[in-house]
């Protein structure tokens, strides 16, 4: 699978026709997509740095359209989504409603929410066709057993992730591991409203009052929902 090249934008056009600036990183979240975790971008894999990475058919379920978490290097995230969508290919940034002035005027418009994130769905024939074609692309790569091997998201995972980090919620919050209290999460289903059948963590996040369900993907990025009814949540594990 490859994304013609013609079909490759300058570099901020995608961001210029949506109006949207992939270059911001929401507060709370890593600059860069996997820093300060156990993930690390392909580029700090490199053989000059001594460490061994694994090729992406060694992922799990890499031989089966799965969930690729990438690194759009240079905030291309939405040039990279924008060539995606034109190819077909089935690719998710998380976004977030961002207020700006202009002149006397406030601005309201969705933007990325982590610095160079995009997960794109495909198998590892086509992460590496895509690759090629989209060379700013890099693996987001996690360290196991001394090896480096590329981030697959599990499916029903990452369809409790896009339900809520795609929702268009304002009071949703995207946080680090470190802004929760992980430990004391009990593992919870949301049984109504409009997260209804999302699975994630109830916790007390860092600035808020009341406890929410967060939906980690670990090392890579969290989202918290708005507050929750209580009567809405039963606990599952």
């Amino acid at each position: 699978m490859s994304v013609p090249r013609s079909k490759q934008t300058d570099r901020g056009d995608a961001e210029r026709a949506t109006g949207i600036d992939s270059g911001y990183a929401a507060p709370g979240v890593a600059a860069s997509v996997g820093a300060g975790c156990d993930e690390l971008s392909e580029s700090d894999c490199a053989p000059e740095c001594g460490r061994t990475s694994c090729p992406p058919e060694t992922a799990p379920g890499a031989d089966t359209a799965c969930w690729w978490a990438m690194s759009a290097v240079y905030n291309r995230s939405m040039k990279a989504k924008a060539a995606l969508d034109d190819a077909g290919v089935r690719c998710f940034v998380p976004m977030r409603w961002e207020e700006r002035t202009a002149g006397r005027r406030k601005v309201r418009r969705r933007v990325p929410a982590v610095h160079n994130l995009i997960f794109v769905r495909t198998d590892a024939a086509g992460i590496r066709a895509l690759k090629e074609s989209l060379t700013y692309l890099q693996y987001l790569m996690r360290r196991e057993e001394g090896r480096a091997t590329p981030v697959v998201v599990p499916e029903e995972q990452m369809r409790h992730f896009i339900a809520v980090a795609g929702s268009d919620d304002e009071r949703t919050m995207f946080v680090q591991a470190a802004c929760a209290e992980w430990r004391c999460g009990d593992r919870v289903r949301i049984c109504g409203g409009a997260f209804a059948g999302v699975e994630g963590r109830l916790m007390k996040v860092r600035g808020t009052r009341s406890r929410r369900v967060v939906v980690a993907i670990d090392g890579v990025a969290a989202v918290a929902t708005a507050a929750i009814d209580p009567a809405l949540i039963e606990r599952i594990g």
